[in-house]
C-alpha cells in the first residue's frame, strides 16, 4: 500500500502574502490543487493524507474533498515546522500493515506521475528514496558565525533536493521516535531525520525534473506560471480505449503542414479524413464544419482525433491593413479553430479522442508587421488550455503544436526574401504529432524547433 501525504502545513511567511501560499491561485487553480491531482490519479498511490495549517482546515477540505471519489482522503492539522507536520501525519497512520509512505511539498505543483512511479518501485530495493537533480550553480559553504566563505564542495558530488520523499512507514516512525518537537526543528527533510538516527540507511536518488519547482518566492510563481504557458508541465495523460481501424480529420491538409501531418498517419496506418477550402468547408463556418464532420463520421462511424492546421498569415502594419483582412486573419485562425473544436466535441467524446490545435512561435512574442495573425494565434494557446481543463472530464486530451517558421508555402509566399536556411523542416511537425497522440497528456502546448 503507497500513501501520499502532502504537507502543506506551512505559513508561507517568505512568499509575503496574507495567506499561506499553498492556497495562491496558479493560472486560476490554488497550488495546493496541483499535487492533489496528480497524487489522487496516480494508480499506485491507495490514500492521501494532507496536513493542513492552523485554522484552515475548511479551505484544505474544500480543495481536497473533490479527490475523495477517487481515493481515501485524511486530514490532520500541521506543526510549526516541516518535521512537526511529517510526525502528525505519521501519527494519523499508525498500526496496520507496513506502508510505503511518499512525503510531498503541497507548494510543488509539477511533479511527474514517473517520478511517483520511480519512488515508490524503487522503495522495494531501498529504505528510502529522494528526488534530487543536478547543482547547475556552484555551491559553497559558509562559516556559521563569519559568513565568509568556508569552501566550495565538488559540485559533481552534489544533488539539489526535490520531493516526493519515500519511506517505509515503520523505518521513518522509528526514527522520528528518537527526537522531541524541539530537536526536530533543525532539521529541514524527512531524510535528513532519518540519517541523523541511521547514517547507514540506504537512501535512493530518484532523478527528479527541473519543473519540479518549489513556490517560496513571488519569482518562483511567475516561473510556474510561465512553465504552464509553455505547456512544460501538464496533467496526467488520460486514458483511452484501443485503436482500432483510427480514424482523423485533418482540417487544412491539402498543403503545408496539415498535408505533411496526413502524409505521415496515413503511412501510419491512419484514416485521414481532409477538411479544407476546397472541399466547401470554410472554418469560418461553423455550420459546414458540422456537417462535414457529421458526413465523415456517417462514412466511418467514428472519429479518434481532429487536428486544425488551416491558418491565414497577412503581412503589413496593422493600421494600413484593410478591415476584410483582418477579418479573415482573425476568423480564420482564432475563430476557425474554436469551429473546429465545437464541432469535434461530440464525436471526439464518444471515443475518448484528441484535438490538436496548431499555433506559432509568435504567440508569446508578437512580431511586427503581423499583429492580428501574432494576436490570434496567442489566443489558440489559451484556447487549448481553457479546453484541456473543460473536457478533461470528458477523456477528451486537447494540445497544441507550436512550430517555429516552418518551410510551407505560406511562409514562403509570406516572406519570399527570407533565407530558407531560417526555415525548420516541417517533418519535425508530423514527429510532435506522433509523440503528442502517443502521450495523450491533455493541455501539452508542444513547441516544434
Amino acid at each position: 500500500m503507497a500513501v501520499a501525504i502532502i504537507l502543506a502545513g506551512g505559513s508561507g511567511r517568505r512568499f509575503g502574502q496574507s495567506i499561506p501560499k499553498q492556497f495562491t491561485p496558479l493560472a486560476g487553480r490554488p497550488l495546493l490543487d496541483y499535487p492533489l491531482q496528480v497524487f489522487a490519479d496516480h494508480p499506485e498511490i491507495d490514500e492521501l493524507v494532507v496536513a493542513y495549517p492552523d485554522g484552515f482546515r475548511e479551505e484544505v477540505e474544500a480543495i481536497a474533498g473533490k479527490y475523495a471519489k477517487l481515493k481515501p482522503v485524511k486530514y490532520v492539522q500541521g506543526g510549526s515546522s516541516r518535521a512537526a507536520s511529517t510526525r502528525a501525519a505519521l501519527g494519523v497512520l499508525e498500526g496496520g500493515a507496513r506502508k510505503k509512505l511518499l512525503f510531498h511539498d503541497a507548494v510543488r505543483p509539477f511533479v511527474d506521475s514517473d517520478i511517483i512511479r520511480r519512488c515508490i518501485l524503487a522503495l522495494d530495493s531501498y529504505d528510502a528514496t529522494d528526488v534530487v537533480v543536478e547543482a547547475a550553480d556552484t555551491i559553497v559553504e559558509l562559516e556559521p558565525e563569519s559568513g565568509i566563505l568556508k569552501r566550495i564542495p565538488n559540485r559533481t558530488l552534489l544533488r539539489r533536493g526535490q520531493t516526493p520523499q519515500g519511506f517505509w512507514s515503520d523505518i521513518l516512525a522509528a526514527a522520528y521516535e528518537v527526537y522531541s518537537d524541539d530537536d526536530l526543528s533543525r532539521f529541514t527533510d524527512d531524510c535528513g531525520v532519518l540519517l541523523s538516527v541511521n547514517p547507514r540507511a540506504r537512501i535512493a536518488a530518484i532523478e527528479g525534473s527541473d519543473t519540479n519547482l518549489k513556490i517560496t518566492r513571488m519569482v518562483d510563481l511567475f516561473l510556474a506560471e510561465q512553465l504552464l504557458y509553455l505547456g512544460q508541465a501538464h496533467g496526467i495523460a488520460l486514458d483511452r480505449p484501443p485503436l482500432t481501424d483510427p480514424t482523423a480529420i485533418v482540417v487544412g491538409d491539402t498543403s503545408g503542414l496539415g498535408l505533411i501531418v496526413k502524409q505521415r498517419l496515413e503511412r501510419k496506418g491512419w484514416r485521414i479524413f481532409g477538411a479544407s477550402r476546397s472541399m466547401g468547408v470554410d472554418v469560418r463556418n461553423q455550420a459546414a464544419v458540422e456537417k462535414h464532420f457529421s458526413d465523415v463520421v456517417a462514412q466511418s462511424g467514428k472519429i479518434d482525433m481532429v487536428a486544425n492546421f488551416a491558418g491565414v498569415l497577412h503581412v503589413g502594419r496593422l493600421n494600413d491593413a484593410d478591415a476584410t483582412v483582418i477579418d479573415e486573419v482573425v476568423s480564420t485562425n482564432l475563430l476557425g479553430s474554436i469551429n473546429v473544436a465545437r464541432s469535434a466535441f461530440p464525436h471526439l467524446q464518444q471515443t475518448k479522442g484528441q484535438l490538436v490545435l496548431c499555433s506559432s512561435s509568435s504567440y508569446f512574442r508578437g512580431r511586427r508587421d503581423t499583429a492580428a495573425y501574432s494576436a490570434s494565434k496567442a489566443a489558440v494557446v489559451n484556447l487549448t488550455q481553457a479546453l484541456a481543463d473543460e473536457w478533461r472530464d470528458d477523456g477528451i486530451a486537447v494540445g497544441c503544436i507550436v512550430p517555429r517558421r516552418a518551410d510551407t508555402p505560406m511562409r514562403q509566399k509570406a516572406f519570399p526574401n527570407e533565407d530558407p536556411g531560417l526555415r525548420m523542416r516541417p517533418e519535425l511537425v508530423a514527429d510532435a504529432m506522433e509523440e503528442m497522440l502517443a502521450t495523450r497528456h491533455p493541455g501539452q502546448i508542444k513547441h516544434v524547433y
